[in-house]
């Protein structure tokens, strides 16, 4: 602290000036006690116990309280703050001038170095963030369609060995960055590029262009899931994109998906996210007031850049995704609408995505993903150490014990020689030595179902006479639950709805099911439902109807649509004026339906005509007799 501000404790009660415990504040050197008498001068601690050492020993203690150093960012700001306590000292900035490239790291040495009185020279700082290269070069044996490369500055001695060949026509592209359009599918070291029409091999490129994305920030999520900072974020948009993020990296709200809401209308400019307990939350900033020991709180900013789907003819390399899928049964590959593929060829009909005949879409079936960038998940590793508590391990070995190998289980608590494991899935807590298991590095459970061999079942078949039950309990994956306190958060459900249970999300919070119109399972809160034990289900899935040729004067409606069949026909409806042996005309014979495809269905039958029976020559002369009785004869 500065020079006569200090604070000191009541070790004891002294009289009726000092109280035991309470904390008494020096400033400017003087302090007032509980009696109303106001201290002499003092500059610090030491000083008053040395000109008092008889009076406050034993009575009186200095509070000292941990300084510390934050730094954090803000746009193009970067600023260090000395803190004592909760209480902001000083403060020091460093700006970044919006024509260069900002840099967390450069800001942070700046804005401490000033906070601190050290002097900096800027001029090696700006030489220091001019000589970071904007790309690297990596050489490869092959290349994709849309990859950027750089050719060799020596094409001209290029002695190629793949049968392409440098013509004196390809001189002019030396040390030039092109990019890939085309890979020959029988040589791939071999291809074409946007710059020329000329055949490009692997000899005359110096290697790959990946460029390096200078970040303002590195977003440390390992450390976000641990508790140790909060995210603020003063936009909506904001929100928005952080949230997304959160889905691909497994963060969820207790309700569901992350991006499903984002809860900013509450506190707007002042929403700031945490993760705990397995879940994602949302407060005000001021209501982390009494956790800024605890938490670092840090503005948002997005990691990649916001995707746009813009509708346009896709080129090589960039990723699109299904919006107008016309995948039809006879296709050998099947693709569905919210698909993303890679395109990797592109010509005036459509867009190829793989090497296969069948990769192929119509233009109009896709947007144009641009700014995508696919995320790589994790790989799973299997380490063979000693697990720590909350990791996930599977069963390598099986002596000892009865689990079966390939097991998964998290580990729940540690042995002296190894480890417990859940009882969830292992059907009671087991102890597993090291010898008898792996750990599982970078393993999500809540990313799929837990497909396990040995988790034993837990809806087996019931005897039908057995009583059913509603108990309130955790639910367990396979098992049915009944909702008793609906508190749906963007998704439709009632009291009374019956789910079967399919995954069993991080932190125990609930409990993932299926619910009609939704994509992928949806978590309900353990607060809303109770466990159907002995449950029977008897729905059956609803079997397809058999299709029905059509007649004529029969009224049919376009169910599916083929590439021969205008833009507009799906759902037309039409009256059926000729029939062949395989199929049917419509529209005064203008539009055909095949009826190896069902593209159509019947939605109104044509009336029968009357039928004309022909008299019998009996009753004829019935007829004639009683008409002669009645007029005579008429001749």
């Amino acid at each position: 602290m500065s020079k006569g501000n200090f604070k000191v404790r009541g070790l004891k009660n002294w009289g009726r000036d000092i109280v035991k415990g309470k904390i008494y504040e020096y400033v400017n050197g003087n302090c007032t006690y509980d009696n109303g008498w106001e201290s002499r001068t003092y500059d610090s601690f030491s000083e008053l116990m040395k000109c008092n050492p008889e009076t406050y020993k034993g009575i009186l203690e200095e509070v000292k309280e941990n300084q510390t150093i934050v730094i954090y960012h803000k746009d193009l700001e970067t600023i260090a703050s000395l803190k004592s306590g909760k209480k902001v000292i000083r403060s020091a900035s460093a700006k970044c001038n919006p024509a260069d490239t900002y840099d967390f790291e450069v800001g942070a040495k700046l804005a401490i170095n000033r906070l601190l009185g050290v002097p900096v020279d800027s001029r090696k700082v700006k030489e220091a963030v001019k000589s970071i290269s904007s790309y690297r070069i990596v050489k490869q044996d092959k290349y994709e369609a849309g990859d950027k490369v750089k050719v060799r500055e020596d094409l001209a001695s290029v002695v190629d060995t793949k049968g392409a060949g440098v013509m004196e026509e390809m001189h002019c592209q030396a040390g030039k960055i092109v990019t890939i359009t085309s890979v020959y599918k029988n040589y791939p070291c071999k291809f074409n590029i946007d710059a020329d029409t000329w055949t490009w091999s692997t000899d005359m490129i110096e290697g790959k262009v990946i460029e390096n994305t200078i970040k303002a920030t590195q977003f440390d999520w390992s450390a976000f899931k641990s508790g140790k900072f909060a995210v603020h974020c003063n936009a909506e948009e904001k929100a928005r994109e952080f949230l997304k993020e959160c889905d691909v990296q497994g963060i969820k709200w207790c309700s569901g998906k992350a991006s499903s809401e984002t809860h900013w209308k509450s506190y707007k400019e002042k929403t700031i996210y945490t993760f705990s307990f397995g879940t994602l939350g949302y407060c005000d900033i001021g209501g982390l007031a009494d956790l800024t020991n605890h938490y670092t709180i840090i503005d948002y900013i997005p990691t990649k850049p916001a995707v746009k789907e813009v509708s346009r003819k896709a080129k090589a390399g960039e990723y699109v995704k299904i919006v107008n899928s016309q995948y039809t049964p006879t296709s050998k590959i099947k693709y569905e609408n919210g698909d993303i593929l890679k395109i990797t060829r592109v010509d005036d009909l459509g867009a190829r995505y793989g090497e296969g005949s069948c990769e192929w879409l119509y233009h109009d079936e896709y947007v144009v993903l641009e700014g995508y960038v696919p995320v790589d998940k994790p790989t799973i590793k299997e380490v063979h150490r000693p697990a720590k508590v909350g990791e996930w391990i599977k069963v390598i070995d099986k002596s000892g014990h009865s689990v079966k190998v390939g097991t998964i289980g998290k580990v729940t608590s540690l042995y002296s020689d190894g480890v417990y494991v859940n009882g969830d899935v292992f059907g009671s807590a087991r102890l597993l030595l090291i010898k008898n298991y792996v750990v599982l590095e970078n393993y999500q459970p809540e990313d799929k179902p837990l497909e396990m061999e040995e988790a034993k079942a837990v809806s087996k078949p019931t005897d039908s006479k057995a009583e059913q039950k509603e108990v309130k309990r955790q639910g367990k994956i396979g098992e049915y639950i009944k909702i008793v306190k609906a508190n749906p958060v963007g998704i439709k459900y009632n009291n009374g709805d019956v789910f079967k249970v399919v995954l069993l999300p991080s932190g125990n919070c609930g409990v993932k099911v299926n619910i009609a119109g939704e994509k992928e399972p949806r978590c309900i809160c353990n607060s809303e439902y109770v466990v159907l034990e002995n449950y029977q289900s008897y729905s059956k899935p609803e079997e397809p109807k058999p299709f029905v040729k059509a007649k004529v004067g029969d009224k049919i409606k376009v169910v599916k649509k083929y590439e021969y069949h205008s833009p507009d026909v799906m759902g037309n409806t039409y009256t059926v004026n000729e029939v062949d042996r395989v199929g049917v005309w419509a529209d005064d014979n203008n539009i055909y339906f095949w009826d190896k495809n069902a593209e159509y269905i019947i939605i109104e039958k044509a009336k029968p005509e009357p039928v004309k029976t022909p008299l019998s020559g009996y009753l004829i002369s019935k007829i004639s007799a009683e008409l002669l009785r009645r007029y005579g004869d008429t001749k």
